[in-house]
């Protein structure tokens, strides 16, 4: 029986054992001895089906561990590469290993090193956004000053505006043509308005001031004070004071000289001159 069992264990046609499921199941049932060394050589493949399947377990687990540290090389290899270009690119950047270990690329752990390059992301990011505000801010404070050297300036115009009001409302009283003393000097005024404001106050101040000079200059020519033109006005004006000058210096020179302004002013500083040694 148990050669013949032997042999017919070895049969590859048939489901199991040399027998299909319901003639083994019958073979069983009735013969002892078959079930007996049915028993025995079942127990003997038990055992090594658990072997293999603990071998193929074992295989398979090394070949994930195979894996997985190969996976790990090229991850420590590649963190490395992110670091070492970090390092060029930033000269005081400073690499701790991961504590209990003495090299920061060797020793550190993959979690480590990659916990290393989120932070210093993170921390260059962060400065970034830091640098982003700054200059927010910077911008606008120096919004803020030139916002307030604007409002500065517009209150000081403002404020020259009512003394030129108050200038021109003065000379209306003084001279015989209609002075404007009407001007609008409020926030509401522009640089524009200013600009007219002041120009039309230097106009008025040089012919108040002319007129005044021309009393004691000979030759003075007529003038027409709707008409003249600023550059003839400040001409005549500058040369009326220098006269009035040497009038006043008893050194009168009729308006109609042929010598130049420079000559005039510098005949005062002779008048001047003479009258101080006379004392």
């Amino acid at each position: 029986m148990s050669s013949n069992m032997s042999g017919e264990l070895k049969r590859e046609e048939v489901s199991a054992f040399g027998y299909d499921a319901q003639d083994l199941m019958e073979k069983l049932k009735k013969d002892d001895e078959f079930k007996s060394v049915f028993m025995e050589q079942f127990g003997v493949v038990q055992k090594l089906v658990k072997e293999f399947k603990e071998w193929e377990k074992e295989t398979k687990k090394q070949a994930r561990a195979e894996v997985a540290d190969e996976k790990e090389r090229a991850e420590r290899v590649r963190l490395r590469e992110v670091i070492e270009k970090i390092q060029s690119k930033d000269s005081e950047v400073i690499l701790e290993p991961e504590e209990g270990t003495d090299n920061f690329f060797e020793g550190s752990s993959i979690k480590y090193l990659k916990e290393w390059v989120k932070n210093y992301r993170s921390s260059i990011k962060l400065a970034k956004e830091a640098e982003k505000q700054a200059k927010i801010a910077a911008k606008e404070a120096k919004l803020a000053v030139k916002e307030a050297k604007a409002q500065a300036k517009k209150d000081k115009q403002i404020a020259q505006m009512e003394k030129m009001a108050a200038d021109l409302k003065k000379w209306n009283d003084q001279v015989e043509f209609v002075v404007v003393t009407i001007w609008e000097n409020d926030s509401h005024v522009t640089q524009d308005d200013f600009v007219q404001m002041k120009a039309y106050h230097t106009r008025i101040k040089l012919l108040v001031q002319l007129a005044k000079f021309a009393e004691s200059v000979e030759g003075v020519p007529e003038y027409d004070v709707e008409t003249i033109k600023d550059d003839d006005l400040k001409e005549m004006h500058a040369r009326c004071k220098v006269l009035n000058q040497l009038a006043k210096l008893d050194s009168p020179i009729d308006y109609g000289t042929e010598k130049s302004i420079e000559e005039l002013k510098a005949a005062v500083i002779e008048a001047k001159t003479a009258t101080t040694d006379d004392n």
